[in-house]
């Protein structure tokens, strides 16, 4: 009779005699050592095969007689997918005001456009341009006051003195604004007033017609629009509305792309 069993290596059919139970045998196909098992039938009727063999020894494993069945498929265990991992953002949105600036940071250069000024910059750089405003007409208030009972020919003089200093103010201003998108204020803060879409300088249509006297004009007729015009600055984009009609926006200069485009 023979034992039967199973290659551990290759699960390849192996045939041996009956003496070499127990034994160890080596797969003449892949080399892999296979303890030999008990006989099936040896076992059953209770017999004890290895002590007929005892004096057995076997310094080399015997030679495995191959069969013609063909070896077991080896299957591999399917790797397990790893689940899938949610990307998280980088910087959470709703952190502290730092944060913020972080989120606003990076989102920004993903999308290749300078950060917006921020809403203390922007009111810092309006209250310059009034100081700027009041400094300039404050001779001729001055005069236009003190003598204005006194005096008429120097009041209307203080009068003519202020109208000329703030209408100067005003003219550097708009030059300045259609050159480099920047008043006195804007300069002195480090902002800059942008084309909303591809961030090029304003120009005098954009940046002194429709950014300051339209929005002007309408205060005139209705001074409720300059509040309204200001609490716009408290949205997420920071646009006030005479941003919006002029199609601006208000930038950090130490952020911008410097390729200005065409001026409109």
């Amino acid at each position: 009779m023979s034992i039967e069993f199973s290659c551990n290596g290759c699960m390849r059919m192996l045939r041996v005699p009956d003496e070499a139970a127990g034994k160890k045998s080596r797969c003449p196909g892949c080399g892999t050592v296979t303890r030999i098992p008990e006989p099936v039938m040896a076992t059953a009727l209770g017999a004890s095969p290895t002590s007929s063999i005892s004096s057995l020894d076997m310094e080399e494993p015997p030679v495995n007689e191959p069969t013609d069945e063909p070896p077991a498929a080896v299957t591999q265990p399917k790797a397990i997918p790893a689940p899938l991992k949610e990307k998280k953002p980088t910087v959470n949105p709703y952190q502290t005001p730092d944060g913020h600036a972080a989120f606003e940071a990076q989102r920004c250069a993903e999308l290749g456009m300078s950060i917006p000024a921020t809403r203390g910059a922007r009111f810092t750089g309006a209250l310059i341009d009034g100081m700027v405003r009041l400094v300039a007409a404050a001779p001729g208030l001055y005069m236009y006051v003190a003598f204005a009972e006194s005096d008429e020919q120097l009041s209307m003089a203080g009068m003519l003195i202020l109208m000329i200093a703030t209408t100067m103010v005003s003219a550097i201003n708009w030059i300045l604004v259609t050159s480099s998108g920047q008043t006195i204020g804007k300069k002195i803060v480090g902002t800059r007033i942008v084309s909303q879409q591809d961030e090029a300088l304003p120009g005098f249509l954009r940046g002194v017609v429709l950014r300051m006297w339209v929005p002007g004009f309408i205060n005139q007729v209705c001074g409720l629009f300059s509040i309204v015009d200001a609490l716009y600055i408290f949205k997420d984009d920071r646009r006030c509305v005479h941003d919006l009609m002029a199609n601006t926006k208000v930038i950090a200069v130490a952020t911008e792309r410097l390729d200005y485009g065409d001026q409109s």
